[in-house]
């Protein structure tokens, strides 16, 4: 299966595979702003590689955490319309059902699923920063 469609501006295609006894893979292109690819990738982009694969966390992340109640969990007005300039398109592998689940929770804010994709990038990387990440990891292990 393969799908494309415009995500205001920004080009999101995906397509589907299955493999016995695996998870549903959709493969995604997106685009991420400058910033967020920064963010990201780390000091100079040294790890420029891993974004995609951190993208993918991040989204899976963002959804565990929709119960916490944080304001900054919705994507904000400014993420909505438009990428923050100098975006770079990312080809993604991400399993279906975490894709569909950033769709409906999309749908459900308002926003495309794109945005919506790189607000999680940014709502991850200032918990790593902030150390929840680290916090939540340890709260998990001790469940």
């Amino acid at each position: 299966n393969f799908c494309e469609s415009r995500d205001r501006g920004a080009l999101v295609s995906c397509s589907t595979s299955t493999a016995q006894g695996k998870l549903m893979k959709r493969n995604v292109t997106l685009e991420l702003g400058e910033f967020t690819l920064d963010a990201l990738a780390g000091d100079g982009r040294a790890e420029v590689d891993c974004v995609p694969a951190r993208v993918v966390r991040a989204v899976r992340y963002y959804l565990k955490d929709s119960d916490s109640g944080r304001a900054e969990w919705t994507c904000p007005d400014f993420l909505r319309d438009k990428l923050d300039g100098g975006g770079e398109v990312l080809d993604l592998s991400v399993d279906e059902a975490l894709w569909d689940s950033l769709e409906q929770e999309a749908a459900r804010q308002g926003v495309p699923a794109q945005r919506l994709a790189e607000h999680a990038a940014l709502y991850f990387v200032a918990d790593r920063d902030a150390g929840r990440v680290t916090q939540r990891i340890l709260d998990d292990l001790g469940d």
